[in-house]
């Protein structure tokens, strides 16, 4: 191994020998990402037409779905506010409790 300082320098190096590499996977990630997004939004607003459209009671069936699609896009985002708040900072303090116990039992069997 070696130090940080050094690793940097090594994969910034990688990084620009190859940065048309890296900026067609991102560029394509980014448009998988995008299609998976809409096909999610495009299925839930289908499905909220054919079930509210068939039932002869709902009169204004254009808003619920309108809404359903808006919270399937935000849910199928993954910059939502739900993952800034509630999975990140989860996610942080399971790795502080992963770390902690580890420190624990590498000081309990020495």
């Amino acid at each position: 191994g070696s130090n940080f300082c050094t690793s940097c320098k090594k994969v910034f190096g990688l990084l620009m020998s190859n940065l048309v590499r890296v900026g067609v996977i991102n560029c394509v990630g980014s448009f998988i990402l995008f299609i998976g997004k809409f096909l999610v939004v495009i299925v839930t607003g289908m499905l909220g037409y054919f079930m509210m459209n068939n039932d002869d009671e709902i009169v204004y069936w254009a808003v619920p779905v309108l809404i359903a699609a808006i919270f399937a896009f935000a849910v199928a985002t993954p910059s939502s506010l739900y993952m800034r708040l509630v999975l990140i900072p989860s996610s942080s303090a399971s790795l502080k409790m992963r770390r902690l116990m580890t420190e624990h039992l590498v000081g309990n069997t020495t």
